[in-house]
């Protein structure tokens, strides 16, 4: 009599752990929760959305929208491998010569621009003129690194080191990607008002940020003396990041003579939100 073979359930189970989609539809369904309580003005629109930018396609974890706005949240999913399940955050004290430390920014299309653009002439290319939206937040940093745990860790799936800039790389294609999908779809614009897109990465790692002063180091060393470091569990925090030019979309963007450069192209400011702080960051996060 041949051997039966056992149903593989808690292999199944255990991969759909490691990959992160049983942590990406739980948040999904926090989300709808929330809103329907009223805890949230954030409403679940789709899950898994293919967008393509530079000739990269990925798809997008989850997109929510802000009430009736045309303010969209790019999620990105990251359940971490367990043993660099901690994640820590500092401040870099030199950002460029005239920073606003507590800026944040985002992708947006101001819709009113482009039908005039259009209203000119109809074969004109599309082009951004207005490029970012803008809020203030006092919880920026600019470094995050994985540090490990006590914990055993993943043989598959999620992954340790570079799990942060992987992830800071995977939604915001799925943002560039998004301006490309809603250039090409001008049905989801509306005039007189602005698209904008906030990056958000919900993570099952723990956030740690500290004020450490990183420019004090010992320039023979490299190293800051000890007992200059002490870190803060945060529930959530804001990342401002620069993206480098092949995650952008192939939209023009709007004259930067005057501006910082840097900023108005690829500085985006990304939130990070561990599991616990979810309900917080939805009711604080406003653009």
């Amino acid at each position: 009599m041949a051997e039966s073979i056992l149903p593989p359930d808690n292999e199944f189970r255990n991969v759909l752990n490691s990959h992160g989609h049983s942590f990406q539809y739980s948040i999904i369904r926090l989300a709808e929760k929330l809103y329907e309580k009223r805890k949230s003005g954030w409403i679940f629109e789709w899950a898994e959305f293919p967008v393509s930018a530079r000739n990269k396609d990925t798809r997008i974890d989850l997109i929510l929208r802000r009430g009736n706005s045309l303010t969209y949240m790019v999620g990105e999913c990251k359940r971490v491998n367990p043993a660099l399940g901690r994640w820590c955050f500092a401040r870099a004290p030199y950002t460029h010569r005239l920073p606003n430390e507590q800026m944040l920014l985002v992708e947006s299309i101001d819709v009113t621009l482009l039908d005039r653009l259009a209203a000119i002439d109809p074969r004109l290319p599309l082009r951004l003129l207005h490029s970012i939206s803008s809020a203030r937040a006092l919880n920026i940093f600019h470094l995050g690194l994985e540090l490990k745990t006590n914990e055993k860790g993943d043989s598959q799936g999620s992954r340790g080191r570079g799990a942060i800039e992987d992830a800071l790389g995977q939604v915001l294609l799925g943002v560039n990607g998004m301006v490309e999908h809603i250039a090409r779809h001008h049905e989801m614009l509306q005039p007189g008002y602005k698209v904008s897109l906030v990056p958000v990465i919900f993570t099952t790692a723990t956030l740690w940020t500290s004020e450490v002063d990183l420019g004090a180091a010992d320039l023979a060393t490299g190293n800051l003396a000890p007992d200059t470091l002490t870190v803060t569990p945060q529930s959530w925090l804001w990342l401002n990041y620069n993206q480098s030019p092949s995650l952008k979309h192939a939209f023009p963007m709007e004259n930067t003579v005057g501006r910082d450069v840097l900023e108005t192209e690829y500085t985006r400011s990304i939130a990070i939100v561990n599991a616990s702080g979810v309900e917080d960051f939805f009711q604080r996060c406003e653009f």
